[in-house]
């Protein structure tokens, strides 16, 4: 087998993620997870019982077999309780993407729309760094003053609050918009020049 051949098989390999499925698939697969949960627990009291039994009967087995099933349901529980979390945060991201994509007219436009906020993060943050490491308002022109670009700032911030805003609009779960962007939200309130 060649090197192209093997990495071309491995890049099959890293093509199944959750990154890849659909919000149908997601939510499928969510539920067959949380089948799988309530299976392992049923699995685990059967368990319990029978080590239980064997236990009282003074089995000095049984304390080993118990040490074993722990270990192994220990990692099947955690390998289930992370897919989980993280089908959920998926779920949730892809269902925005979804419904924020319907609102703004389809995909493209979603993406224009992350694309512009980038834009205006990244051009902010540089009059910020200008507007802290120039010298006073006299010496500069007139549309970079500390007022102008306290201006400019609030007048993005409207834009990053309006994206924020049509973000939880779009969430099912607004805690999950809450909990995953409140920086979003804090970082979108204008600041004056005097206090950053």
């Amino acid at each position: 087998m060649s090197n192209e051949a093997l990495k071309k098989s491995l890049a099959q390999l890293e093509s199944i993620t959750t990154r890849n499925l659909t919000l149908e698939q997601t939510e499928a697969l969510l539920t067959r997870t949380r089948t799988a949960m309530s299976d392992l627990s049923k699995r685990i009291d059967r368990e319990h019982q029978t080590l239980a039994k064997d236990f009282n009967n003074a089995d000095p087995f049984a304390i080993g077999q118990a040490r074993r099933l722990i270990l192994r349901f220990q990692s099947q529980a955690d390998y289930l309780t992370n897919l989980e979390d993280s089908l959920e945060t998926h779920f949730h991201q892809k269902q925005i993407e979804t419904r924020m994509a319907e609102r703004l007219g389809g995909p493209k436009s979603l993406r224009a729309l992350e694309y512009g906020i980038l834009f205006l993060i990244v051009s902010l943050l540089g009059l910020l760094i200008y507007d802290m490491t120039a010298g006073p308002d006299i010496t500069r022109p007139f549309w970079l003053t500390s007022k102008s670009i306290f201006f400019i700032d609030a007048f993005c911030c409207v834009i990053f609050m309006s994206e924020f805003l049509l973000r939880l609009s779009c969430a099912e779960s607004k805690r999950f918009v809450w909990k995953h962007h409140w920086v979003d939200f804090a970082t979108s309130i204008p600041i004056p020049g005097e206090a950053q």
